[in-house]
């Protein structure tokens, strides 16, 4: 039985694409810290934004999965971008989708390898889920 749903069908879910805004921000990176804030702000941002222009019902708690799609065929780790899609959800809970990202409100995000596309960005799916009582 799948934890995250009792009854074993796949939940609705919204779904939002985030086109790639700046570098992508590999957990492999030895980047200055000053040029990994300004990445992450613009992602944020980007996460924010998009978010509120989709006017996306506010939830108290969610599973989110990120597809990851580039632009060509070339081999890489989606996991490695969670550096990355942390930006996303913080501008997502800025937009005021979910109160917090803290595990009461947040299961994910979960990556995953998206299909190859013209333009490299991210699919943001989120699964509502039933609100728990606080720990």
């Amino acid at each position: 039985m799948d934890p995250v749903n009792d009854q074993n069908v796949e939940p609705e879910y919204l779904e939002l694409w985030i086109p790639k805004v700046d570098e992508w921000i590999n957990l492999n990176n030895r980047w200055h810290w000053s040029k990994e804030r300004r990445v992450a702000r613009e992602w944020r941002s980007a996460g924010k934004l998009l978010c509120l222009d989709a006017k996306l019902p506010r939830l108290q708690r969610a599973r989110i999965d990120i597809y990851v799609h580039k632009s060509n065929r070339t081999s890489y780790d989606a996991h490695n971008l969670m550096a990355t899609m942390k930006p996303v959800i913080d501008g997502l809970v800025d937009a005021g989708l979910l109160p917090d990202d803290n595990n009461n409100h947040l299961t994910g995000p979960i990556p995953y390898r998206g299909d190859v596309r013209p333009a490299a960005g991210l699919t943001v799916r989120i699964f509502p889920l039933p609100a728990v009582a606080d720990a």
